[in-house]
């Protein structure tokens, strides 16, 4: 079985490259423009892993995680955060969150993939 990534960013360039890169791995994919969008596609479709921008209108990535994490059906599902906020308080504040990762923006696909990966394989393992 193909793992479900839900990718939330709010552009649609970035969107359509997370969509076709994550695809061609052979993932299942959704997308979502913006925080609130992506809560209700992943309490819908409970995806694996959740691959979040930072900065979006509506609701950021920050409040996302929050949201996510406070949410007992989907608290389990790792939270990646890509972002070109690259600033150690950032990370950190991410990290603080509740992230199961940060990648910087720009970033090569393969870094994307391994992420994925890890933080999927991390979240099926714990008990």
């Amino acid at each position: 079985m193909s793992l479900r990534v839900l990718a939330v960013d709010d552009d649609p360039s970035i969107r359509s490259m997370h969509e076709m890169l994550l695809m061609l791995e052979g993932y299942e994919v959704r997308v979502a423009e913006h925080g609130q969008a992506g809560l209700d596609v992943a309490r819908a479709w409970r995806p694996d892993v959740i691959v979040c921008d930072v900065m979006m209108p509506v609701m950021d990535g920050i409040e996302m995680l929050r949201q996510v994490n406070a949410d007992p059906d989907l608290r389990t599902i790792p939270v990646i955060m890509v972002t070109a906020k690259t600033a150690d308080a950032d990370t950190k504040r991410g990290y603080d969150e509740g992230a199961a990762g940060y990648i910087p923006k720009p970033f090569e696909a393969e870094h994307l993939v391994a992420e994925i990966e890890r933080a999927a394989a991390e979240a099926s393992s714990a008990p």
